[in-house]
């Protein structure tokens, strides 16, 4: 079976290479963008306009993966190699009135970030991939962090660390 796709719009506001996208799963026209320029925006792809936007101020990391429904249905999480998690979300329910808020203690990692993936029911809770394989689990007010590791990973962090030293390392 043959399907043929046309070109439904070209949204272009960013003025470097885009880094992450994520469709809102909410609102079928809506989708966030983040790139290189340390722009995020949020875009309308059936009126071909943006929603909202913010530049993230030097020397934050780009965003590497973004996720909506953090910590409401219209937030938007994003988060660099490293870190630290940002949240950008509305205090009203307008676009418009958006607030940035920086998850301190989710930072530092270890190995770098390459995926991100917010609860889909449990917004307080958030998954990352590494490029070495492993994932972390972070929920608020939680005091642990689940980390799960190929056995290559975790055979070495057992031999040169305690689990523990490891967590408290992240």
């Amino acid at each position: 079976m043959s399907r043929e796709y046309r070109l439904h719009s070209i949204q272009s506001e960013h003025k470097k290479a885009i880094t992450a996208i994520a469709w809102c799963p909410h609102d079928v026209d809506v989708i966030v963008s983040a790139g290189a320029d340390l722009a995020v925006i949020i875009w309308n792809v059936a009126e071909q306009q943006v929603l909202a936007n913010v530049t993230l101020r030097e020397g934050m990391a780009i965003p590497c993966s973004i996720a909506w429904g953090m910590p409401n249905p219209s937030g938007i999480a994003f988060i660099g190699k490293r870190g630290p998690l940002t949240l950008w979300f509305s205090t009203d329910e307008c676009f418009q009135n958006r607030v940035l808020a920086n998850h301190s203690e989710i930072r530092g990692f270890s190995s770098d970030i390459c995926q991100m993936r917010c609860h889909p029911q449990q917004r307080d809770k958030v998954a990352f991939g590494h490029v070495d394989g492993s994932i972390s689990v972070f929920a608020t007010g939680k005091c642990c962090v689940s980390v799960l590791m190929s056995e290559h990973i975790l055979s070495y962090c057992l031999t040169k660390m305690s689990w523990l030293d490891y967590c408290n390392s992240l």
